[in-house]
């Protein structure tokens, strides 16, 4: 299969040099090593060449490994790992990814919605002129219905589903905002 991802992007992929070199890396740690190295975007392509002798989009290093994830068929604790990573940003986002591109639906708020508030700020492409934090990639990767760089996530279906992530957003972001009303009246602590 193609784990919910646009089929070209997948065949791209597998057919990869990169992604036949990831056939030595056996297990999650492995894998984990490596992103921690190779990811500095979590887009799905890259652009190699120039304007002038001409440009061509290729997989990235992010959505490669995440093939290799999901051929490993993660446990629980593993995607865990992945989403509450330490030292990388962008191993962190390969986690929110491998949760909306392969997890059922119904799961993705319970998932992804304690993400939604992290402050930790990275560039999901080195292009972006300007950075994000992780909670609005995770917000992001739960709203989005226009392509994510160039690329189609899975639908949310059913629509209902969608709906009640969007409402979820708006009540959270409704209570951050009055709490950040009330603390002239009560600091913080």
């Amino acid at each position: 299969g193609c784990f919910g991802m646009d089929r070209d992007l997948h065949q791209k992929i597998v057919r990869g040099e990169f992604c036949k070199g990831l056939g030595v890396l056996k297990t999650f740690p492995k894998v984990g090593e490596v992103s921690e190295r190779k990811v500095s975007c979590v887009c799905p392509w890259t652009y190699r060449g120039t304007e002038k002798r001409g440009r061509w989009k290729t997989p990235s290093s992010a959505v490669c490994l995440l093939v290799k994830l999901f051929t490993l068929r993660l446990t629980q604790d593993q995607v865990e790992k992945l989403l509450n990573h330490r030292d990388s940003a962008y191993v962190r986002a390969m986690g929110m990814l491998y949760v909306r591109f392969g997890a059922d639906p119904s799961i993705l708020w319970k998932t992804l919605g304690p993400h939604c508030d992290d402050l930790r700020v990275f560039k999901p492409h080195q292009r972006d002129e300007h950075s994000s934090t992780m909670g609005e990639f995770a917000r992001k990767l739960l709203t989005q219905t226009e392509p994510f760089y160039e690329t189609c996530l899975p639908r949310l279906v059913p629509k209902s589903l969608e709906l009640r992530m969007l409402r979820r957003l708006e009540l959270r972001e409704e209570m951050m905002a009055r709490a950040k009303r009330n603390t002239k009246f009560f600091g913080t602590s």
